[in-house]
């Protein structure tokens, strides 16, 4: 009996000692009472991540911390955003449903939308293509003229008789051949589209005729087409034969508070029309004079 006791206490002695860990080894999640399907990490992982509490400890003795940078990123973005970095800015407000949102807040103003930036004056406002700039010249001299004084340059600079342009739009490093410019001119009293200048292929005909290709100028003009989109609004389109080119013109003549007319013109040559059709047909579409 005493042998049998013997025995059972070696046993139990030699199982207490196999389940010991040995010093320096880690204790399985099991063991210690962590669910079992749970990993504890790997040296691996320690080694590429760290510690807790490493990695705050490493931006402190750079300087810095999460807080900043999570600052410094949305900065970044902002500016990037409000810079239009990389066009990312436009193409987000290129997008689909946010093209009308995007206009009716005027942000086309500074960003291209949908391929066209817009310019806005308190009696007018239309599309131009993005990659289209201003022309200086006409800017100075109407900049000069609404200060009250005369510019020597924009004087000099002049390329044409006749009204100077309230703006102008053109390709980069374009020629007089493609453009689009405005025009203003004062209307004597009681005049009135329909009334004065008749239907809108009658008017049409009676300008090109008197206006841009009357007899002896050298110049042949066509009418293509001519109709109204308002009662205060006709649009032309037709072509010029010029001695050494031929251009496809479309201008849209709108009357303002029955005082005032603004003409549209956009041109290109006749052969670059088809390239350039849906472009300018959507310049001509958001023209618009405010009454």
């Amino acid at each position: 009996m005493r042998r049998r006791r013997v025995v059972l206490m070696s046993a139990a002695v030699v199982a207490s000692r196999a389940w010991q860990v040995p010093a320096g080894v880690s204790r399985p999640a099991a063991v210690r009472g962590t669910p079992p399907d749970v990993e504890p990490p790997s040296e691996e992982a320690r080694y590429v991540l760290g510690r807790p509490g490493d990695l705050d400890a490493d931006l402190r003795l750079l300087g810095t911390s999460r807080a900043r940078i999570v600052q410094f990123v949305s900065l970044a973005a902002f500016l990037g955003l409000a810079g239009d970095l990389f066009g990312v800015t436009s193409t987000l407000l290129s997008v689909p449903a946010l093209r009308e949102p995007a206009r009716r807040a005027g942000l086309d103003t500074y960003y291209p939308v949908a391929g066209f930036k817009r310019y806005a004056e308190p009696e007018f406002e239309l599309l131009y293509p993005e990659t289209w700039l201003e022309d200086q010249a006409v800017y100075v001299a109407r900049t000069a003229a609404r200060a009250g004084t005369t510019d020597a340059e924009a004087l000099l600079r002049k390329r044409r008789p006749g009204p100077e342009p309230l703006v102008a739009f053109g390709p980069p490093g374009g020629t007089a051949s493609e453009n689009l410019s405005v025009f203003k001119s004062d209307l004597a009293p009681g005049f009135s589209l329909q009334g004065t200048l008749g239907p809108p292929a009658v008017a049409a005909q009676t300008l090109l005729d008197r206006a841009i290709a009357p007899p002896g100028s050298g110049k042949t003009a066509e009418l293509i087409d001519a109709f109204a989109t308002a009662s205060d609004t006709y649009v032309f389109e037709y072509t010029l034969a010029l001695t050494d080119r031929t251009l496809h013109n479309l201008a849209v003549i709108a009357q303002r508070q029955g005082k005032l007319l603004y003409t549209l013109t956009l041109l290109c040559r006749d052969a670059d029309w088809p390239d350039r059709e849906a472009t300018f047909r959507a310049v001509a579409s958001s023209f618009r004079v405010r009454q």
